[in-house]
């Protein structure tokens, strides 16, 4: 390499080392000793013996953020859009085969297409949807098959690779990312793939790439890329739009805007953001804006800083337009949504615009630029951090669907129609939720919790509402294989006794009189008597996902920091919200709904606090709880683990059994 092109690297390591120490929001810099970081990068640079070598230095030095959005596009993809990233895999090898198993391609020359995606479940490469028509579809390829093999280079030990690559991408993101760099090429290039198919025999394919659709655009310094956007109205009236990045706002809005129109008088419409690489920030609000009414709603926050304001945030404002849709919307997404489609898809979830079915984004969400270097590549960097409108961040964790949607390779076998609309077939936890899920049962309930051991808990104390000076004095007995009892003695207005005796759910009190639950009201108590309810979650959640780090303030002012997961419940799809300390393991605050008499529900957060050892397992002695305006304490004196419980303590009152009587 010659002294001069070295020179260029180094003033280019320097630009970025300088950009990104000046422009960062944090002015920490996620906690990186940049000025050690540069120490360390800026000789291996100065003594590259290549490009690629001062490319991997540069990357390097990025690398150490571990945030997405930072890194370097080598100058040949900005005339080369079939080059694979290094920064997805070092995989580099011809983007075409020889082989002339097809006819010769006599289209039109540009980006070429598949038409297809692939995605890895349960460990597998999978063909996840043939485009009708399309290059793939012409060749035979059928959702569900197996890609063994890509260009003569083997999938399946990519698995591992993926899943032990740690850094911000989830493996399901990686992988669907370098199976996508790999099927890319010019149009008219052929490329050979070898499947399993849904015989499990292999099938040797040669794919001839189609002209890709859209137009060409980018953005400043951004590679461009073929935009595509597909309308259309389903058999049931519902319209459907799929953008596939958010570039070329002259042409993009104004169609999506007249989709809009078109589809006024329709039931709902599906925003389909799956596969979507994201791209300019801006147009996510533009297009929320057609579906709303109501004014002063925000998509997010971003926080940026520069030196003079330092740290600074920029609300994200939604302005609704004058004639705005009005029906449902729904909007799907997949481990390939990223960057602006997770925006687009948080956002209309927090402001409760619309229902996300779906797998988890990608969780690639910092607004970003791209500028020249000296030495001609790009430079990609994230300039500001965002936060939803719901006040959690999408980084390194994603949009969380409200249904969550499995594909499963019989499913895909049986066709796309099947494999988009199942549900998922049982219910799942992610890692993150799984590793704080599991701890807070070992911290609370002992390291041999499975047994099961715990035949009963007695509590007693007080409960109070501070506001109106009310205590009552309160009792409960909970035997998770027997039965249920609470009884709540008020000062000038009785007992109110609740319970669950012989599978019958019950309440008696003054107002109501004597009630046979039901419904919600009847659930809940079969889930309060449920001591192990944490170990029989997938009985009760058809998802647990881990949400993102949160500051919890308890009402007495202090602060933990909390893990924050997310479920969804297995019979009617309501989410709810835990927090868990990241000290102790403990739940410390919990989001749900009570139910009430005629199935009434009510928004109620509570706070666990005060944890004390009872005969092996931590139990909390005071929960503060809100629902709506209304803050209740309880305070228990005593609790007593696994002491005698006769049949008369849980047997049924008389008023209840002539109820059952008749």
């Amino acid at each position: 390499m010659s002294d001069s092109r070295r020179a260029e690297h180094v003033e280019s390591f320097e630009y970025i080392w300088n950009s990104v120490k000046e422009n960062h929001w944090d002015p920490d810099l996620n906690g990186v000793d940049w000025d050690q970081a540069r120490a360390d990068l800026l000789p291996k640079v100065e003594n590259a013996q290549n490009d690629d070598e001062a490319r991997i230095a540069m990357n390097q030095l990025l690398e150490r953020l571990e945030q997405s959005h930072f890194g370097i596009i080598p100058s040949s993809a900005y005339t080369q859009l079939e080059e694979e990233s290094a920064e997805i895999v070092d995989d580099q090898a011809e983007s075409t085969d020889d082989s002339d198993d097809t006819d010769e391609y006599t289209g039109e020359s540009g980006p070429g297409q598949a038409g297809m995606n692939i995605r890895l479940i349960d460990d597998q490469f999978l063909v996840t949807k043939v485009k009708p028509g399309s290059a793939a579809d012409r060749a035979g390829v059928k959702t569900g098959w197996i890609v063994e093999s890509i260009k003569g280079r083997e999938m399946q030990s990519l698995v591992k690779v993926v899943n032990e690559m740690g850094g911000i991408n989830r493996p399901e993101t990686q992988a669907g990312l370098i199976a996508y760099s790999r099927i890319q090429g010019e149009a008219g290039d052929k490329i050979r793939m070898t499947f399993s198919d849904d015989l499990d025999e292999t099938r040797e394919v040669t794919i001839t790439l189609d002209k890709a659709p859209g137009e060409m655009a980018g953005i400043g310094a951004l590679p461009e890329n073929p935009i595509e956007f597909e309308t259309a109205t389903l058999s049931n009236g519902v319209g459907y739009y799929r953008l596939n990045m958010f570039m070329n706002p002259g042409k993009v809005l104004p169609a999506y805007q007249q989709f809009v129109k078109d589809h006024m008088d329709a039931p709902g419409i599906i925003i389909d953001m799956r596969g979507n690489f994201g791209g300019i920030i801006l147009m996510a609000p533009g297009m929320i804006n057609w579906l709303i009414d109501e004014k002063g709603l925000t998509m997010g926050t971003m926080r940026m800083r520069d030196q003079v304001r330092g740290p600074f945030d920029i609300p994200l404002i939604l302005n609704p337009r004058k004639n705005n849709f009005k029906g449902k919307v729904a909007v799907l997404t997949d481990e390939m949504s990223i960057s602006n489609a997770e925006i687009l898809a948080a956002g209309l979830k927090d402001i409760g615009r619309a229902k996300v079915f779906g797998q988890r984004t990608a969780g690639l969400v910092l607004p970003s630029t791209v500028e020249r270097l000296p030495n001609g590549d790009g430079f990609q960097y994230a300039f500001a951090s965002y936060t939803t409108g719901g006040g959690y961040t999408l980084e390194g964790v994603g949009a969380i669907p409200d249904y969550e949607i499995q594909y499963t390779r019989q499913a895909l076998l049986n066709g796309p129609e099947h494999a988009h609309a199942e549900k998922a077939e049982k219910p799942s936890m992610d890692a993150k939720a799984k590793k704080i899920w599991d701890r807070s049962v070992e911290v609370t309930m002992s390291e041999n919790a499975e047994d099961e051991w715990v035949e009963s808990i007695r509590l007693e104390g007080t409960m109070s509402i501070p506001a109106q000076s009310i205590t009552a004095t309160m009792n409960v007995l909970i035997a998770p294989k027997r039965g249920f009892r609470a009884l709540v003695e008020l000062p000038g207005m009785g007992a109110f006794e609740s319970g669950v005796s012989d599978d019958v759910a019950w309440s008696n009190d003054m107002m109501s009189g004597p009630r046979i639950l039901e419904g919600e009201e009847a659930k809940q108590m079969f889930r309060e008597m449920d001591l192990y309810a944490d170990l029989h979650w997938d009985q009760y959640y058809q998802s647990v996902s881990y949400v993102g780090e949160e500051s919890v303030t308890f009402p007495d002012g202090t602060e933990v920091k909390a893990h924050k997961l997310e479920l969804v419940d297995i019979e009617d799809g309501e989410v709810s919200s835990r927090w868990y300390s990241d000290e102790s393991g403990y739940l410390v605050k919990s989001e749900t709904t009570t139910a009430g008499p005629g199935g009434m529900k009510m928004p109620a957060t509570t706070y666990t606090l005060d944890y004390r050892e009872v005969n092996g397992i931590m139990m909390p002695y005071k929960t503060v709880s809100s629902s709506g305006p209304i803050q209740q304490v309880m305070e228990f004196t005593s609790i007593e683990v696994n002491g005698e419980v006769s049949d008369e303590d849980l047997a049924l009152p008389e008023d209840i059994k002539e109820l059952i009587d008749g």
